[in-house]
């Protein structure tokens, strides 16, 4: 057995430079980060992921107040809860998510009450999606959303929270309704 196609999981400690990069061999990262409690502003490095897959909840009740994002992974991974149960993350920096490189994607946003700000490549998102609990997404942000939304032939749902939906222009409503999605 290949022992460097391994899994990573349940990372108890995080080298103090919060810096992290998912290595080439890596096949899944599902619950890596769960209970993390260290983390605070954290650096996670997918420019090398070559055979990464699984992303699903990656992030589950850490204490990571700020994730900057480098690179993608090579492959379209699956996402379902990527950042699930993050009470404390509240941005998103560096490289924008890229809708064509995850899959299963509609709750990997959604439980992230303080999350202000975030950033989509446009055009890449043809799946519904949630932020459901984030009520202090910044006016950049939504709008990276709304542009991030591909044009869709089978109806996809964008979920937001009700603060951020009450703060939605007409021209946003809109748009995210000519791309062929529905506001939730």
């Amino acid at each position: 057995m290949d022992r460097r196609r391994m899994i990573l999981y349940a990372t108890e400690k995080v080298d103090s430079d919060q810096y992290f990069k998912v290595p080439r061999y890596a096949t899944r990262t599902t619950n890596m980060f769960r209970s993390a409690h260290q983390l605070t502003d954290f650096t996670l490095d997918f420019s090398i992921a070559e055979n990464l897959a699984y992303c699903d909840m990656m992030f589950q009740q850490s204490s990571a107040k700020t994730i900057k994002i480098i690179g993608q992974p090579a492959n379209k991974v699956y996402a379902a809860g990527m950042f699930h149960e993050e009470n404390s993350l509240t941005v998103f920096t560096g490289t924008p998510f890229d809708g064509t490189k995850m899959y299963k994607y509609v709750e990997a946003f959604a439980f992230i009450p303080k999350l202000t700000e975030i950033r989509f490549v446009p055009n890449t998102l043809s799946e519904s999606i949630k932020f459901a609990q984030s009520s202090l997404l910044s006016n950049e942000s939504v709008q990276s959303i709304i542009d991030g939304l591909a044009t869709v032939t089978t109806t996809c749902t964008l979920t937001l929270h009700e603060t951020v939906k009450a703060k939605l222009t007409d021209e946003q409503k809109s748009t995210i309704e000519n791309k062929g999605w529905t506001i939730s």
